[in-house]
């Protein structure tokens, strides 16, 4: 069993507090972000017992570390977090997933700080592997991604840059999930199975 594991220090690196989540099962935190009211907010994955698959995972904690609750994105596919970034109270989760096939694309997950709606939007190359390497929030609540995919003669690198809605200049926009409301807004009980946008060259910046 693998669990997440938290801890807070001082300004001289002395640990004044730590926390362990997770369950009977495997839980990993890529990305720790804080709340304009001091509260944490664990971005990660899971793989909780009788689960099928690794699914994206957010665990909110009051300043301390003391968990208040966690929420878990049922994936169609296997989910590995990279990253959670917060503006305000919108948070943003980003990562990749990988389809029993081999098929490889990654997400965009937004919700806000009680979790209780979600919009996601994927991208992939059916072409090559494609996955999520790293990412960052832009001053306009855009973000910029970057990451690699494969071709013939190794990995290469590209950028994707979104606005706050999630349209690039490339129009490297999704559809709505299936079960979703109010045209891309998804209630706790729709899965993330969509449709994935292509990952096509003029999408791409060079590295």
């Amino acid at each position: 069993l693998d669990d997440i594991w938290v801890l807070g220090v001082d300004d001289g690196g002395k640990m004044v507090w730590d926390h362990t989540y997770g369950g009977a099962g495997l839980e990993h935190a890529q990305g720790i972000a804080r709340l304009p009211d001091g509260d944490l907010l664990l971005g990660g994955d899971t793989w909780a017992a009788g689960a099928m698959d690794m699914d994206a995972l957010l665990i909110r904690t009051d300043a301390l570390g003391k968990a208040k609750w966690q929420k878990v994105f049922n994936h169609p596919w296997h989910a590995s977090n990279v990253d959670v970034f917060v503006s305000g109270q919108n948070v943003t989760l980003i990562g990749s997933e990988e389809s029993k096939d081999e098929v490889f694309r990654f997400y965009v997950l937004r919700t806000d700080a009680t979790a209780s709606k979600f919009s996601v939007q994927t991208w992939a190359d059916v072409a090559a592997e494609s996955f999520l390497g790293r990412g960052a929030l832009t001053p306009d609540g855009g973000l910029i991604l970057a990451g690699g995919k494969g071709s013939d003669d190794g990995m290469d690198g590209w950028i994707l840059r979104t606005d706050a809605n999630g349209a690039s200049d490339c129009a490297c926009t999704d559809l709505p999930p299936e079960g979703c409301e109010d045209g891309n807004v998804c209630t706790d009980d729709a899965r993330l199975d969509r449709k994935s946008a292509p990952l096509v060259e003029r999408c791409l910046g060079s590295i």
